[in-house]
């Protein structure tokens, strides 16, 4: 679920980025309030439940009437790929959800039926069905949110940084000496250079939003 943290903050917890380290560390420390929706909800996803309810009770029993801050994790949009398809091809491209169906949501749900254990083909379909789907997730959480960001390559700093300006009490031994959870399985994998640059294209928006300016940054191209 997002998570109603202290202080009417709510933690979006986007897909592959480090987020099962940060739900635990929050959890350990006592400052998760409530669950809220679905595990991983968009901003978009929670904005549109409570414009259903018109304000009612989801509103006034899930989430507190004062101003909400929000906070979320990213990561560079080419080893995002890289982990999503380490992470599907070790749960046999498990399926996420139904689109189009509420009640059955997931975020992942527009990748269900692409398969594949190369890499490089793999991406190739994606980019093919869903073009700049990095992009378009990031917006969906953090575009109309507002949300602070976390980076998953700098998240250990990133988290002490938000956890002394917004006051929420985690010891910083807790977040440094806190071992990884929930990481992909270890994979050598290599960018063909024309899917490389297509890719890149593509996720231009989310390398811009959040600051990565070099696309290449800790892969490998062929």
């Amino acid at each position: 679920m997002a998570l109603l943290l202290k202080d009417d903050i709510v933690y979006l917890h986007i897909p592959k980025t480090g987020g099962n380290w940060l739900t635990k560390i929050l959890s350990d420390h006592d400052l998760v309030v409530a669950s809220v929706s679905h595990k991983h909800a968009t901003y978009d996803l929670i904005a549109g439940q409570v414009r259903q309810a018109k304000g009612g009770y989801f509103r006034r029993r899930v989430l507190p009437k004062g101003k909400l801050r929000y906070l979320a994790v990213v990561r560079h949009p080419m080893r995002w790929y890289e982990s999503w398809f380490k992470y599907q091809t070790s749960k046999e491209f498990r399926r996420w959800g139904q689109p189009g169906q509420a009640a059955n949501w997931h975020v992942m749900s527009p990748l269900n039926e692409i398969t594949d254990d190369d890499f490089n083909t793999f991406l190739d379909k994606i980019t093919t069905r869903a073009p700049g789907f990095v992009s378009g997730m990031y917006a969906a959480y953090c575009a109309a949110s507002g949300a602070h960001i976390l980076k998953n390559e700098t998240i250990r700093d990133d988290l002490a940084a938000f956890n002394r300006a917004a006051g929420l009490g985690i010891p910083e031994t807790a977040i440094f000496d806190s071992p990884a959870h929930g990481v992909s399985p270890r994979m050598t994998l290599t960018w063909d250079p024309a899917l490389f640059d297509r890719v890149a294209r593509l996720e231009a928006a989310a390398l811009a939003a959040h600051g990565y300016t070099d696309p290449a940054a800790g892969i490998t191209i062929g």
